[in-house]
């Protein structure tokens, strides 16, 4: 394993490997590869939003746009074992402070987030990962109970097929309209499939109960000119009094599919896969 950083970049290699984090951006996770392949939207496809960032939840208490002093503006970084941890400023507006601690180690990609209420008040909140790729074959397990903003969901191009949501992006069918989809998921994943790549993020699973208000444990979203889909997910919706801390871990796998799957809804042979490189994972 080997790292460099040059002012704002930090970048962990390991193995067929490279994440590179800009600490000056949010620490915002802008590339993630595996030999030449790129998972993550790039900033010249999309000037804002582009990689993968962080954002409290719900977004009822910022409305838009995110608070910049989590989202974009500059991290404290500091250098530890197998990758770095990236520190916020204090947000007078959510009353949180993030903390990001980025691993890479054995082909996996470790992001352990934090959320401190630095706030003199009892505040309620999430976290909310917000992922940026290109169009592909996204695909989760559905619990039983629709998240409480299901009806808000206007995704097209969706089915459900034995328990699992499919999403076959098409960009004629977003026809200059954004479109999301909110989700209360089964099993803590969520996988997308593009270029001949597997992505799976790994998480806990949040419980219908603990869902963020108008939010869902899983939101996908395309924007309007169908350039990039966001892979969204929730931590549990926590009380916090002043001093408390919210702990969200994810673990992100990438990897070449073998050349004789068939990338298609209900395929049983890409939810066997994604279990595959789970089933170890507590």
């Amino acid at each position: 394993m080997t790292s460099c950083s040059d002012t704002s970049l930090k970048t962990i290699s390991a193995g067929n490997y490279l994440v590179t984090i800009n600490a000056n951006t949010g620490a915002r996770i802008v590339s993630f590869k595996f030999k030449n392949q790129e998972l993550l939207l790039q900033q010249e496809i999309h000037p804002e939003f582009y990689g993968s960032t962080l954002w409290p939840s719900p977004q009822s208490v910022w409305n838009w746009p995110p608070p910049k002093t989590l989202d974009i503006e500059p991290y404290q970084v500091e250098k530890i074992a197998d990758g770095f941890r990236f520190t916020s400023q204090n947000d007078s507006l959510t009353g949180l402070q993030f903390n990001k601690r980025i691993l890479l180690a054995d082909g996996v990609l470790t992001a352990s987030y934090q959320a401190i209420n630095v706030s003199k008040k009892t505040i309620r909140a999430a976290l909310w990962e917000v992922t940026r790729v290109k169009g592909g074959l996204t695909f989760f397990p559905l619990a039983t109970l629709k998240a409480p903003a299901d009806s808000l969901s206007n995704l097209k191009s969706v089915e459900t097929i034995n328990n699992v949501l499919w999403y076959t992006f098409d960009e004629d069918e977003v026809k200059n309209e954004a479109q999301k989809l909110f989700a209360n998921g089964e099993g803590g994943w969520l996988a997308h499939i593009e270029n001949g790549m597997c992505f799976i993020k790994v998480f806990d699973n949040v419980n219908i109960s603990e869902i963020p208000p108008q939010q869902g444990e899983i939101e996908l979203y395309v924007n309007d000119k169908a350039t990039y889909v966001e892979l969204e997910n929730h931590s549990v919706y926590q009380t916090l009094a002043p001093g408390e801390k919210i702990n969200y871990t994810l673990r992100w796998f990438y990897f070449p599919l073998p050349p004789e799957i068939i990338v298609r809804a209900g395929e049983q042979k890409l939810i066997n896969i994604v279990h595959k490189h789970i089933k170890n994972l507590k």
